[in-house]
């Protein structure tokens, strides 16, 4: 009788332990999943942010007469634009579709102003050329525009 009473408590004892495992294993997988939700979205985020970063650094030097900061700022564009669908898409409740409505909103106007800044660097820099050729050191001979 002895051994039936060791032997269901140790049946016992290996389900409740098997119970504990099973539900530690699903707590695990649980965490892990809403970790691979979050991080997505997360890193597409911050290269959302770089991007507006880059973009905007390399309208300042582009305006400021670098040429190859034009075609940087034009990839930094379609960076961002790719981005930003792959933020849309990673979007899973209405305010994350709103944020990314709203940034999409942002990111035309700053594309906008950007672009105009762009244009308007490069009429300034077509006119300084047409009006005095640089000296040999290559600035503009400021002498000969008067």
């Amino acid at each position: 009788m002895l051994w039936v009473g060791f032997g269901v408590l140790t049946c016992l004892l290996a389900a409740v332990g098997i119970v504990f495992s099973v539900n530690m294993q699903t707590l695990a997988d649980d965490v892990h999943a809403q970790a691979n939700v979050a991080r997505p979205r997360k890193e597409a985020t911050l290269e959302l942010a770089n991007h507006v970063l880059g973009y905007g650094q390399a309208v300042r030097l582009a305006v400021a007469g670098d040429t190859q900061a034009r075609q940087t700022a034009s990839q930094e564009a379609i960076d961002l634009d790719g981005h930003l669908a792959e933020y849309g898409a990673l979007a899973t409740t209405l305010r994350e579709r709103e944020l990314a409505a709203s940034f999409a909103g942002q990111w035309h106007e700053v594309h906008t102003l950007g672009a105009a800044l762009l244009e308007a660097g490069s009429r300034r820099a077509r006119r300084n050329r047409r009006a005095s050729p640089p000296c040999a050191c290559g600035c503009i001979n400021w002498s000969r525009r008067r």
